[in-house]
């Protein structure tokens, strides 16, 4: 019995080893296409691309993480919501699905925008030893 359960493991095991990185290829391709779509004027029929009043995501960084938004005075409550807001009112183009692969592409390449964290944060650097600055 102990070979089988060992066979089971080794088994979910080399499954999951293979899932993982496959997850990320796929998350990459998403994040690009989205950065693709971000730059395009013509991506959603309009005039202007995203990266028109966000160059390089300038001004996104926190978007991945935020939950409600106020563009021009208007709330809305998901990123999708907020990117479709961009696209009819700035980018005078067509509002895309929620649930559609441009969306999915577009939403996870503004995620990726997310700053690093600042520098100096963190767990305080450890006490010198003896003989620091001799």
């Amino acid at each position: 019995m102990k070979i089988k359960s060992h066979g089971i493991v080794l088994t979910a095991a080399v499954v999951l080893a293979l899932a993982v990185p496959a997850t990320l290829v796929a998350q990459a391709a998403n994040k690009e296409q989205g950065r693709a779509l971000f730059q395009n004027p013509q991506a959603f029929g309009g005039e202007v691309s995203c990266s028109s009043c966000h160059p390089g995501g300038s001004g996104l960084e926190q978007a991945g993480d935020k939950t409600t938004f106020n563009i021009m005075g208007e709330v809305q409550n998901t990123l999708a919501e907020a990117v479709n807001f961009c696209i009819v009112n700035a980018n005078q183009g067509q509002a895309i699905a929620e649930d559609s692969d441009e969306m999915k592409n577009i939403v996870a390449y503004i995620k990726s925008l997310k700053a690093p964290a600042a520098p100096g944060y963190g767990a305080p650097p450890p006490a010198p030893g003896p003989g620091y600055g001799r």
